[in-house]
C-alpha cells in the first residue's frame, strides 16, 4: 500500500512541473509575441548609411538635418512608414532659405507622400539638409535611412535579383518559402517573412503594425536586440508558425527557409520576406511570391514500360503514381519500385479500394496483379517512411507493365542486396567482398568501383536505378566491370585492389543484363590495414 502511494506521489509530483513548465513557456511566447517600441534616435543630425526610427504624432512636423560631405555625388533617402502616409521634404540649407519667401506651389512641388517604403535620390553638394517630415492621417514610426552608396543602397539593388522559391506541403497543408542569402553582407542579415491571404505591405513595420498596432516611445532605453526586427523566438534553424491570424510573420534569423503550415484548399497566399542588415540596421523588402494552395496530391502518370521518378523530398515524402491498363493487357500487370534514399510504404489501390496491402519496400519490390482489365486505372502511393528527415537526393524510381520483364529490361534481383566483407582476408591495401549474384543463367555484367570516405557522407540507398551509378565518376579510386556467367555458385567473391593503407572506403557493385537497366546492391564501408604486413621469405 505504501509504494503504491509513493508512486502517485511521484506521478503528481511529475504532472505539476510539467503543468508549470508549459505555463512558463506559455507565457514566455505570449510576451515575446508583442514587439518591443523602437529604440527612438535622439539626435537632429541623421547619420550617413545607417537606419534610424523616430516617431511621428499627426498634424506635427519634425524635422532632421543632416551634414553632407560629398558633391558632385548623389544621395538616396529611404523613408520606410509603419502605419500611415507621411509627406516629407529633403532639400539642402540654402534651397530652403531661397524658397522661404516664394509661393506655395514652388513648395508644395517638392513635397514628397510616403506610404511602406520608398527611395528618392539628390544631387549631392557639401553643405548642410534638412528633412522635414509630418504624419497626414495617424501617428506612426517612420524610418530613415540615408545613403552615400553610389546609384543607392546595394541592398535593394541586389534584392531586385532576388526570387522567392515556394515548395509546398502536402503534410500539414504548408509551404516552405526558401531564398538565397544576401549578396551584400551576408553573415550579418537576418530575415523575417510575412504571409496574408488578401494583401503585401511596403514595409515590415507596417505589417507588424498591422498585427500587433504601435506602441508609443517609452522614456526607458530600449535594447538593440528588443527592438522589433528580433522579437519573434525562433523554434531551431528556421521557424515553423502555425498562428493562422493574418498576417503570419517569423523572423529565422540568418535561416534562408521558412514553413508556414494549415493553409487552406484553393485559397491565395502572399509571401514576403524583409531582410535587415545588421551592420547598418537598414531593412528592406527582399522578395516576394504568391501562390493559390493546393494542397491535394497530384498523380504522376505512369505509360506501359517506362520507369518514372519523382524526388521525394521535392513532394513532401509523399507521391501517387497513376496506370492506365492498355488494350490486349496480358495476363499480369507488373509493378517495379525501387527507392533512392528513403525507406518507403507503397500500395495499390483501384476505383478506391486497396487491392496491394500498404508494404514496407527497402530497396526493390515486384509486385503482381493478375487479370488486369483494358482501360481500368490503378494507383500506387508511396509514403516516406521517415517524411520529416528526408534528404535532397531520396526519391522514387516506379515501372509498370503488361509486358515481358525481359522486355522492361530491370534485371531481377536476389532476395537479399548487401554486400559482405571478408575481414580475415583484409591487407593494407586490398580487401576481399562477397555478394549474391543475380538469378538467371545469362551472363550478366557486373562494376566494382571503390571511393575513399565515409558511408554516412553518402546516401546508402542513393538511386542507382536513375542513373545507374552512386559516386562520380571523379571521386572513384578504383573501377573496373567484368562479366560473370551464372554457375551453381550461391556467392560471388572479388578482390579489391590497389587501395590505400589505412585509409576507409565506399565500395559498391552494379549489376546489368544484356540490353538491360543497371541497378545497384547496397553500399559497403571497408577499411584497409593501417600497415603491411612482412612476407617471410
Amino acid at each position: 500500500m505504501m509504494l503504491i502511494v509513493q508512486r502517485r506521489l511521484l506521478f503528481l509530483l511529475f504532472f505539476l512541473i510539467k503543468l508549470t513548465e508549459c505555463n512558463r513557456k506559455n507565457r514566455r511566447y505570449k510576451e515575446l509575441r508583442r514587439p518591443e517600441p523602437y529604440d527612438v534616435f535622439d539626435s537632429d543630425y541623421l547619420p550617413s548609411d545607417v537606419q534610424v526610427a523616430t516617431y511621428l504624432y499627426k498634424g506635427i512636423t519634425k524635422r532632421f538635418y543632416y551634414q553632407s560631405t560629398v558633391s558632385n555625388s548623389t544621395l538616396s533617402v529611404t523613408i520606410s512608414t509603419c502605419t500611415g502616409p507621411v509627406e516629407w521634404l529633403f532639400e539642402t540649407h540654402e534651397r530652403r532659405l531661397a524658397v522661404k519667401n516664394s509661393d506655395k506651389h514652388t513648395r508644395t512641388h517638392n513635397l514628397k507622400v510616403s506610404t511602406g517604403m520608398s527611395t528618392s535620390y539628390f544631387p549631392a553638394v557639401k553643405g548642410l539638409y534638412m528633412l522635414q517630415l509630418l504624419a497626414q492621417e495617424m501617428d506612426t514610426y517612420v524610418h530613415i535611412y540615408v545613403s552615400t552608396e553610389e546609384g543607392g543602397p546595394k541592398t535593394i539593388q541586389s534584392a531586385r535579383l532576388q526570387k522567392i522559391k515556394i515548395i509546398q506541403r502536402q503534410r500539414r497543408k504548408g509551404v516552405t518559402l526558401r531564398w538565397r542569402p544576401s549578396l551584400v553582407d551576408p553573415q550579418s542579415t537576418t530575415y523575417c517573412a510575412v504571409v496574408h491571404d488578401q494583401k503585401t505591405y511596403g514595409s515590415l513595420c507596417a505589417a507588424q503594425a498591422d498585427k500587433f498596432g504601435i506602441l508609443p516611445p517609452v522614456s526607458r532605453p530600449v535594447a538593440a536586440s528588443q527592438t522589433v526586427i528580433s522579437w519573434q523566438p525562433s523554434t531551431q534553424n528556421h521557424s515553423t508558425r502555425t498562428d493562422d491570424t493574418f498576417p503570419i510573420i517569423g523572423c529565422v534569423g540568418r535561416s534562408t527557409q521558412y514553413t508556414t503550415l494549415n493553409l487552406k484548399q484553393g485559397k491565395n497566399y502572399y509571401f514576403q520576406v524583409f531582410a535587415t542588415d545588421g551592420q547598418n540596421n537598414f531593412t528592406y523588402p527582399y522578395g516576394s511570391a504568391s501562390l493559390i494552395f493546393d494542397g491535394r496530391v497530384k498523380p504522376i502518370r505512369l505509360k506501359n514500360g517506362i520507369s518514372a521518378y519523382a524526388n521525394l523530398k521535392k513532394y513532401d515524402g509523399k507521391v501517387v503514381f497513376r496506370y492506365k491498363i492498355p488494350k490486349n493487357p496480358g495476363k499480369q500487370l507488373k509493378v517495379i519500385i525501387i527507392p533512392c534514399g528513403s525507406v518507403v510504404y507503397v500500395e495499390v489501390l483501384k476505383k478506391g479500394s486497396v487491392i496491394v496491402a500498404k508494404r514496407n519496400v527497402l530497396n526493390y519490390e515486384k509486385i503482381t496483379i493478375d487479370s488486369p482489365t483494358e482501360s481500368s486505372r490503378y494507383y500506387i502511393k508511396v509514403f516516406a517512411v521517415e517524411r520529416a528527415e528526408l534528404d535532397k537526393s531520396a526519391g522514387i524510381e516506379i515501372l509498370a507493365s503488361t509486358k515481358q520483364l525481359s522486355k522492361a529490361l530491370l534485371p531481377p534481383m536476389p532476395h537479399t542486396t548487401s554486400l559482405n566483407e571478408y575481414k580475415p582476408l583484409r591487407t593494407c591495401d586490398s580487401v576481399t567482398i562477397g555478394w549474391i549474384p543475380v538469378p538467371g543463367r545469362a551472363v550478366s555484367h557486373y562494376c566494382i568501383s571503390a571511393r575513399e570516405g565515409e558511408l554516412e557522407q553518402v546516401n546508402s540507398m542513393a538511386c542507382p536505378a536513375k542513373n545507374g551509378k552512386i559516386m562520380k565518376a571523379d571521386d572513384y579510386v578504383v573501377k573496373y566491370c567484368k562479366d560473370i556467367a551464372q554457375s551453381d555458385k550461391s556467392v560471388i567473391t572479388e578482390n579489391v585492389k590497389y587501395l590505400k593503407a589505412g585509409s576507409s572506403y565506399i565500395v559498391q557493385v552494379t549489376v546489368k543484363k544484356p540490353r538491360g537497366r543497371i541497378i545497384s546492391y547496397d553500399l559497403l564501408q571497408v577499411r584497409t590495414l593501417p600497415k603491411c604486413r612482412k612476407v617471410s621469405k
